[in-house]
C-alpha cells in the first residue's frame, strides 16, 4: 500500500495534543483490560473451546473486528502479559546494538525490560490465581502458553545477540532459558502464596526467582561427571 502524501503547507492538519494522546492511550488500555476481563469470565463460565471471540467481544461491548485490534486470539486476551512481553522484546530487537555492546550490558538491558513489565503488571493476586486455575483445567491453554514461551525465549536470545553481537549463541540461549524459567517459577509461586512478608509484590517475587538461579544452576552443574 503506498504511503500517504506528505501534507502541503496549505493542508489543514490537526496535531494531537499530548493530553489527547494521553487520553487515547488510557482509553486503549482500559478497553484492553475490559476485553481481558471478559475473556476470563467467558472461559471460566463456558470453557475455552466454547468461549468464542464473538462471545468475548459481545461481553466486552465491542465488535469481533475491534477485538483483534487488541489481541490476536482469545488465549492472548486471557494472558495479556505474554503479548506485552513479545512487543517489548521486538522493540529491543529493533533498537540494537548497544553503544557499549558487551554481553553483560545486553543481559542487563533484557533483565531491566522484564523488571519494568512485571512492575507495571496491574493484575492482582486473586485475578492472577484465576488465570492459573484456568491453565490447570484447560490443556489447550497450557499448550498455547508453552508455544508462546518457546517463541519468547527465542526472541530473548535473539535480543541478547543483537544488542551485543559478540555474544555466544549457546550462552544467549542458556541465559534466555534461565530468565524465563525464573519468571515461570516466580509467577507460579506468586499464584500459590500471594503476597508474603518476604515478597509482598510480583516484582520482589521475580527478584526472589532470580536469586535462586545461581545456587540451583551450580547444584545441577556440580552433578555432571568430570571431563576425561
Amino acid at each position: 500500500m503506498p504511503l500517504p502524501a506528505a501534507p502541503q503547507p496549505s493542508d489543514a492538519v490537526d496535531t494531537p495534543s499530548p493530553r489527547a494522546e494521553g487520553l487515547r492511550e488510557r482509553r486503549r488500555r482500559e478497553t484492553a483490560a475490559e476485553v481481558h476481563h471478559a475473556a476470563l469470565e467467558c472461559v471460566e463460565r463456558d470453557g475455552l473451546e466454547a468461549a468464542t471471540v464473538a462471545k468475548i467481544a459481545e461481553a466486552a461491548g465491542i465488535s469481533a473486528r475491534t477485538f483483534f485490534r487488541y489481541f490476536p486470539s482469545k488465549e492472548a486476551a486471557i494472558l495479556p502479559g505474554q503479548s506485552n512481553l513479545g512487543r517489548a522484546l521486538e522493540r529491543l530487537l529493533a533498537a540494537a546494538p548497544l553503544a557499549e555492546p558487551t554481553p553483560e550490558r545486553a543481559l542487563s538491558a533484557l533483565v531491566g525490560t522484564l523488571e519494568s513489565l512485571i512492575a507495571e503488571d496491574a493484575v492482582d493476586h486473586p485475578e492472577h490465581r484465576r488465570i492459573g486455575l484456568l491453565m490447570e483445567s484447560e490443556p489447550a491453554l497450557r499448550a498455547h502458553v508453552a508455544s508462546e514461551d518457546a517463541e519468547l525465549t527465542r526472541l530473548a536470545a535473539a535480543v541478547l545477540m543483537a544488542l551485543a553481537p559478540d555474544t555466544d549463541q549457546d550462552d544467549a540461549r542458556f541465559q534466555a532459558e534461565l530468565l524465563f524459567t525464573a519468571q515461570r517459577i516466580a509467577w507460579r509461586t506468586w499464584d500459590a502464596l500471594g503476597p508474603t512478608e518476604e515478597c509482598p509484590t510480583p516484582l520482589l517475587r521475580w527478584r526472589w526467582g532470580l536469586s535462586r538461579l545461581a545456587p540451583n544452576a551450580a547444584r545441577v552443574a556440580g552433578t555432571a561427571p568430570a571431563n576425561g
